[in-house]
């Protein structure tokens, strides 16, 4: 639980900056074709707004305390220091028109299908509750892609959610459970 109220806090305290201290931090394309590595990462920790920070610093403190519990916090902590610079550098290269992104529902996306994928295989009695929430997790992605969802965001005037971070958040946790759970099936054979 540490590192999902550190984290939280992070980004909490991130959000009452100036807006100066946000611009230096945020994943901006052209500051990271520059060299401003750092980028990659603390994009996922500020936000366009008071409001769009709250918003998402309630689901990640719920599915980071949630990835801990069920992941540890070495391993948690391990997959958002290789998740966000990916997610990052995907945004980069496949949506060039996007030239600052800031936000942690990426990394909510990433360990909530992470959380959502083990509990599948480790609690079968939650397989309703988890496909139901994770239906509703797409359908909103669609919508944020085809533009319909765009009167639900609590995002200022001329920001657009990223779905395609979501995405690719989703697709990187698939991907990182998949290779916990081989691993896992590997060191268990004799």
């Amino acid at each position: 639980m540490r590192l999902a109220l550190l984290l939280t806090l992070a980004c909490g305290v991130l959000a009452c900056t100036p807006d100066s201290v946000q611009d230096w931090l945020s994943l901006d394309r052209h500051a990271l074709l520059g060299g401003e590595a750092w980028r990659l990462w603390t994009g996922h920790l500020v936000h366009f707004s008071t409001s769009h920070a709250m918003s998402n610093l309630v689901l990640l403190l719920v599915v980071t305390a949630l990835a801990q519990r069920e992941f540890g916090s070495r391993a948690t902590l391990t997959a958002l220091l290789v998740a966000a610079p990916l997610i990052s550098l995907g945004l980069n290269c496949l949506v060039p028109d996007l030239t600052a992104y800031r936000g942690n529902s990426a990394l909510s996306a990433f360990l909530g299908v992470a959380v959502g994928m083990h509990l599948w295989h480790q609690v079968p009695r939650l397989r309703f509750a988890l496909a139901a929430v994770g239906t509703v997790a797409i359908v909103a992605m669609c919508l944020e892609a085809s533009g319909s969802f765009a009167g639900f965001s609590n995002l200022p005037a001329g920001v657009h959610v990223a779905w395609q971070a979501h995405l690719m958040a989703g697709l990187g946790a698939v991907t990182w459970v998949l290779c916990r759970m081989r691993r896992q099936t590997g060191d268990s054979s004799p």
